[in-house]
């Protein structure tokens, strides 16, 4: 057989692998299984049939079984519970797997997070029976075969090419091919590829196909032997990530085996059908791959191999075709059975594994070989494991065969990798090793497992060190360890897996480097340390001098970048780093300035109250200074790392190990260097929980005398959708938000009579501190009587809140106006019945009064009067209609004016688009809405649809009183002192404030026509995320977090510096209020100072501040305000802000309407309605069960042009981007100034 040749196509380098199969989750442990010839066919294990609520005594197929499908880490991933239940069991392990095979290979997951990296999927159409409720539209995406690549490259962030393949039994190699190829092609620069094939149903034996030749009737699967009579089923299955071998060399890369040819065709019309197989289309398909490995014969082939006599007759002859031998071939399909999508993937790992082991392994079951088969004298099936003997001038050479049931056949080449270099003794020096995991018990686990590894590795220190820093994803639970061989570091790690937990680490803390003018570095510490880092440090005499060469030595490890504080001295070096003064300047002064412990206290304490507000972590540029002195004396609960001590490697990694147990994200590209091999390490196991069959326990009811923690814990278990909540559990770390905060402060206010503010939740975020707060407050009332709304009576007109009258006011300013329209469009796929949802709109308009009023005047003084039957169910038919028709209906339909006085102030129209898609129009006048309304609304009609259809009873929370009756408790809270202390906090508030206008396009004219415009704009799932984890981790809402990117937008574009923006708050600050449908919202002023030299960071924690106290005052209806302020009014503008912030961040409800499932239909408007604008400039961000947000902004035509708009956007989507990734750069320095356009 001839070597390689020089036309040969680009080979490609298989790097990691991840794998489960049954008894083998690794490349050793099926050594182990294969070598030995074991056949892992049989019956389900006891643990696997309780997983299913299946009996055990019931005969089952005999079949590869995994020991377990059901089991998963849905947290690790950022999945509820809710959505893992939905997904498919293959779309589960191939995250978990994924994962793997990246860290296998030496990447860090998130390291990966942008790039061009490819995902191939190969697995069957899902057979579980069901997932959940049929209405959940979760259950699409869960079950959906084209999301199961969709879903690793979206939660990976990998931007390459995402495919689902599907050739049935070839899927999983066809997968492989195809990867190959969009590498090759340049389209990827690394790529995820393989299949699963598992059954989450289990067939008992009577009931198995008959289906003779096909399956064995004996249970076992006999590849090429006498007595084969048929396949028998398998499950697992893995991937491998794939990479350009020039690439992997390069990287240094630890390389399993060489991909250097691939072949993929159809069997067309030559076979006698087209689930028959072909030897003619098999023979081109492996000579294909042979040509284009430039090889002509390889030592093994792993066959197809399904123990079927006609399969198998077929593929040797196939064979024959192509070489007449010598060669040995071979099935895994005697060991577990035929693995369906995951069968030709299978093969590939085998094939890696004999490479790795330099062993051929052999097929159980087979003793005599069938007579139909001409075998000939050169192809023989290996017997017994033996020894894989090395070709003379040439690596070794394997072919793995998959033949799929309609016809589609894939060969591969596979070659051992190329000799490693030689290696070269290792210099023994300290090494930094860190250790992560996402939780405690994770974390003890891993810290033994690499306990154990350390123990037996070959491998040096420094080369393990690289591989587990820069190979696994830094998590919030953290270890780091300095040592001097693996011994000790073996050492090391066991101990820390017996010591206590430690907690997580907040996510990312700011890093402040400490220039103290009285700072030691003693000169036999700089000794050692210059030593030991000759290329970073020189020789230097002066303190100033070694604190500046030590910053840059941070900075070269890989800290991220720092703030820099300093006393006395230790200013000049600040002043160097920042290019504002000369080294030898800085060595002149610091000649007449002797070490001195003198601070600035003022400047000392605002350092301090910064470090405490961030959480931040702070390095003392040597052994002792004033500032980490007094810093340890006035908050001790800081971490405050000294760099040098003794001085030395040592003494420098164990800081570096100190800064990241505190959270600290080391960048460890540059802490270690280009080259340097990736070493094999354990990879990362997970802490699943079982998804199978098991009864799911009702929520016990609360006990009525349970104590405030405990009402605390369920308040936020049910308001933020979690399933239980600790008592230690962060408020903002579970996703709160400003919206569900205050319905948790008012709902506990109502039980237990005391006063809680939003900041009280912000000093109070675990369901422990704040019931404790609650416990010192308590008055010993059952409920505080400010917040009881009593029913009036239904006698003449019924009141209007406050801010249903200032809409009703500005409605007669703008007669017949669409301003204040809320256009809400609803797609429903399903059967729907109309005369159904007829009824069921009824019965919600007969459960809310809202519903049913106008609002007549008498003598200029709007009321209510519910004398009205609601909205009408209006059906329109456009099912074949042409898009642009639909449009303009629902556009037609969300600009027709309301007449408040006549009512009804919801229209409803449904439009048949077909025989199972309807598309339902509501249009609300917002004086009836809010952001709260639509999910009290979809779950009311949902469940009066259902109650309808099933002849029962809607079963609703009951209605204790109704929007009038809030209305009427409104008016008369503001006649009490709590509103004039609310009043006062107000005009504190915004005392001195001066309107300063915008860079407009055009004049403002003297009344505006509020004629409006719409752009869209989306922030990806991963960015929105990142936003999402950015707030959490510094205990702030998404609210809090995107109204600073916005102050920030306004400042950098406007030159603002007082910056007010008007916010809706909730309103709903009563939790009587929490049923009603209705008009609650509260556009209330943010007012905040920014300022260019701040921060990112410092303006969050302003902006957390206004928005604590905008919420803690969030009663006051904002008419009021604007009447105690009585500010000049000009009708061209609003009297207080011109740009207003929207953040819809509500859970929406699913709104199935029965067996129809509900998704929102943005096009309709999304409740905005077309053409208008309301203010000047809104931006909106909606942000609503994870995902994607989607952003939009509102612009008035009066005064800026569509180019304006577009690039304001923009700076809001780079602003965003830059402050979550440098949140301690300068506001003026964040992102660049934009230019003006025209």
């Amino acid at each position: 057989m001839t070597g390689t040749r020089e036309n040969a196509a680009e080979p490609i380098a298989v790097t990691g692998v991840a794998l489960a199969l049954p008894g083998a989750t690794d490349l050793d442990g099926l050594h182990a299984v294969l070598s030995a010839g074991e056949a892992r066919v049989g019956q389900p294990g006891a643990d696997r049939l309780a997983a299913h609520g299946e009996r055990a005594g019931r005969p089952y197929l005999p079949f590869g079984y995994l020991d377990r499908i059901d089991r998963f880490d849905h947290e690790f991933f950022g999945l509820s519970q809710r959505e893992a239940e939905l997904t498919d069991p293959h779309h589960r392990l191939g995250l978990q797997l994924v994962y793997q095979a990246l860290e296998h290979a030496g990447h860090a997951p998130a390291g990966l997070r942008g790039s061009r990296t490819a995902v191939v999927f190969s697995a069957p159409a899902p057979d579980q029976p069901a997932f959940g409720e049929t209405g959940d539209p979760q259950r699409i995406l869960g079950t959906l075969p084209a999301a199961a690549a969709a879903r690793v490259a979206y939660l990976f962030d990998f931007r390459g090419p995402a495919l689902v393949v599907d050739t049935a039994c070839s899927g999983g190699l066809a997968s492989v091919v195809i990867a190959v190829r969009e590498l090759r092609a340049g389209r990827a620069e690394l790529a995820v590829a393989g299949g699963l094939s598992v059954r989450p149903v289990l067939t008992p034996e009577v009931e198995r196909p008959q289906l003779p030749g096909l399956f064995s009737p004996t249970g076992m699967c006999r590849p090429f032997d006498a007595d084969a009579d048929g396949t028998v089923g398998g499950e697992g299955g893995g991937f491998a990530v794939l990479k350009p071998l020039a690439a992997a060399l390069a990287d240094g890369d630890r390389i399993l085996g060489v991909l250097r040819g691939t072949g993929m065709n159809q069997n067309g019309f030559r076979a006698t059908g087209m689930s028959a197989p072909s030897p003619q289309a098999q023979a081109e398909a492996i000579t294909e791959a042979w040509t284009e490995a430039g090889v002509d014969g390889v030592d093994y082939v792993e066959c197809h191999g399904s123990g079927t006599p006609l399969g198998d007759v077929t593929e040797v002859a196939g064979l024959r075709l192509v070489t007449d031998g010598p060669l040995a071939i071979g099935s895994l399909k005697a060991n577990f059975g035929h693995l369906d999508h995951a069968a030709g993937f299978a093969g590939l790992v085998k094939v890696l594994a004999a490479l790795r082991h330099r062993t051929l392994y052999p097929t159980p079951h087979f003793t005599t070989p069938h007579p139909l088969i001409e075998f000939g004298d050169g192809i023989e099936v290996n017997p017994v494991a033996r020894p894989w003997p090395a070709p003379a001038g040439r690596p070794r050479r394997a072919g793995v065969s998959s033949f799929g049931l309609t016809g589609t056949n894939v060969h591969v080449v596979v070659e051992e990798a190329p000799g490693s270099p030689a290696r070269t003794a290792p210099v023994r020096s300290a090494e930094l090793v860190t250790v992560s995991a996402k939780t405690p018990a994770a974390l003890g686990r891993r810290l033994d497992q690499l306990a154990d590894f350390a123990e037996r590795t070959t491998h040096d220190l420094r080369s393990v060190a690289r591989a587990l820093n820069r190979g696994f994803d830094d998590h919030r639970h953290r270890r780091a360890f300095v040592a001097e061989d693996t011994g000790e570091l073996a050492a090391s790690l066991r101990a820390a897996a017996s010591a206590p937990a430690t907690p997580a680490v907040a996510a990312a803390p700011p890093v402040t480097l400490l220039f103290s003018g009285d700072g030691r570095i003693t000169d036999s510490a700089w000794t050692r340390t210059r030593a030991d880092f000759p290329d970073r440090l020189d020789e230097a005499a002066q303190p100033v001098a070694r604190q500046w060469g030590l910053a840059g030595l941070l900075g070269a490890l890989g800290l991220p970048e720092a703030r820099m504080a300093g006393s006395g001295a230790g200013n000049l070096a600040i002043q160097v780093l920042r290019g504002r003064l000369t080294r030898t300047a800085a060595i002149e002064q610091a000649r007449g300035r002797p070490g001195s412990s003198e601070v600035d206290e003022a400047g000392l304490a605002r350092m301090i109250r910064r470090l405490v507000t961030e959480h931040a972590v702070a390095v003392e540029l040597g052994s002792d200074g004033v500032l980490s002195r007094r810093i340890r004396e006035a908050a001790p609960g800081l971490t405050v790392v000294p760099l040098l001590s003794a001085g030395g490697r040592r003494d420098v990694l164990t800081a570096i190990g100190r800064l990241y147990e505190a959270g600290v994200d080391v960048d460890w590209a540059r802490f270690h260097g280009p080259g340097g091999p990736r070493v094999e390490v354990p990879v990362t196991t997970f802490d699943p929980v079982s998804f199978g069959h098991h009864p799911k326990p009702e929520p016990a009811p609360l006990d009525p005398a349970a104590g405030a923690e405990a009402v605390v814990a369920r308040l936020f278990a049910r308001l933020l959708g979690a399933p239980a909540v600790a008592p230690q559990a962060d408020y903002f770390e579970l996703g709160g938000t400003s919206l569900a905060g205050i319905a948790v402060l008012r709902e506990a206010e109502h039980r237990f009579g005391v006063r809680i503010t939003f900041a009280d939740l912000f000093r109070h975020r675990t369901p422990r501190e704040l019931g404790a707060l609650i416990e010192a407050r308590r008055t010993g009332q059952a409920a505080d009587p400010r917040w009881a709304v009593e029913p009036v009576p239904r006698t003449g007109h019924l009141p209007l809140s406050v801010n249903q009258e200032q809409l009703w006011y500005l409605d007669q300013l703008n007669p017949g106006s669409p301003l204040y329209n809320i256009p809400v469009g609803l797609r429903y796929r399903g059967p729907l019945d109309h005369e159904v949802l007829r009824h069921a709109l009824r019965a919600v308009a007969a459960r809310h009064e809202i519903l049913r009023v106008r609002m007549p005047a008498e003598d200029g003084v709007p009321g209510l009067v519910a004398d009205g039957h609601g909205p009408v169910l209006k059906v329109a038919d456009l099912a074949g209609a042409p898009e642009h028709e639909l449009r303009a209906r629902t556009a037609a339909e969300a600009s027709t004016p309301f007449d408040l006085a006549t009512g009804p102030l919801l229209r409803v129209l449904l439009i048949r688009l077909g025989p199972a898609d309807h598309l339902l129009m509501c249009t609300w006048h917002h004086i009836i809405f809010d952001g709260w309304t639509p999910a009290v609304f979809l779950r009311d009609l949902s469940e009066c649809y259902a109650a309808r259809q099933e002849g029962r009873p809607p079963e609703l929370p009951r209605l204790a009183i109704q929007y009038a009756d809030y209305a009427s408790w409104q008016r008369s809270w503001l006649a009490g002192p709590e509103a004039e202390t609310a009043l006062r906090f107000w005009r504190g508030k915004l005392a001195g404030l001066t309107t300063r206008e915008l860079p407009l396009d055009h004049p403002r004219p003297p009344v505006p026509s509020h004629r409006g415009e719409l752009l869209w704009s989306e922030l990806p799932a991963p960015t929105a995320e990142r936003v999402r984890e950015f707030g959490r981790a510094r205990g702030v809402t998404t609210f809090v977090t995107l109204l600073a990117v916005l102050n920030t937008v306004l400042h950098r574009w406007s030159g603002d510096e007082d910056v007010v923006v008007g916010a809706a708050t909730s309103g709903r600050s009563n939790p009587a209020t929490h049923e009603l449908i209705g008009y609650f919202n509260n556009v209330l002023p943010f007012r905040t100072a920014v300022h260019g030299c701040l921060t990112f960071t410092e303006l969050l924690a302003r902006c957390a501040t206004t928005a604590t106290e905008v919420l803690d005052h969030e009663e006051m209806p904002f008419a009021r305000i604007v009447s105690a302020l009585n500010p000049a009014r000009e009708l061209s503008r609003h009297p207080v802000f011109t740009v207003a912030y929207t953040h819809q961040n509500t859970a929406a409800h699913a709104g199935p309407l029965g067996a129809a499932t509900m998704t929102p239909d943005r096009a309709t408007g999304f409740g905005i309605a077309p053409g208008t604008a309301k203010f000047d400039l809104t931006f909106g961000v909606i942000d609503q069960n994870g995902g994607a947000m989607h952003c939009y902004l509102e612009y008035a035509l009066d005064l800026f042009d569509a180019a304006t708009a577009a690039q304001l956007l923009e700076l809001h989507r780079a602003v965003t981007e830059a402050a979550i990734t440098t949140p301690d750069r300068r506001l003026d320095e964040l992102v660049p100034f934009p230019r003006r356009v025209g």
